[in-house]
């Protein structure tokens, strides 16, 4: 089930909603690599996250789509990198390995 959760003209922003939710163990499942321009003008940007085999469709409009967007790009970007650095070198053996369990 998908639950629809939109933002942009409302006072809970939708970063706390997504760093809340990954807080609680949630992953961000789907994320688009742009924010869109609808035809009236107003930016818009969503991102699925999927928490306890729930999924939560984010959807956010104006400045709070562009602040969606990086923070959650932000997100992909550092969890990417830690992922790098697991799998760089095991100080034990010397040798290039992946220790990435997740």
């Amino acid at each position: 089930m998908l639950t629809d959760i939109s933002h942009g003209f409302s006072d809970l922003a939708a970063s706390r909603c997504l760093v809340r939710i990954l807080n609680m163990g949630g992953k961000i499942t789907k994320a688009s690599s742009r924010v869109s321009n609808m035809l009236n003008g107003l930016n818009y940007y969503s991102i699925e996250v999927t928490m306890n085999e729930k999924y939560y469709h984010i959807q956010t409009y104006g400045k709070e789509a562009i602040e969606l967007y990086a923070i959650s790009m932000s997100i992909l970007a550092d969890k990417n990198d830690m992922s790098k650095d697991r799998k760089r070198f095991d100080r034990g053996s010397g040798e290039y390995v992946d220790t990435n369990f997740s």
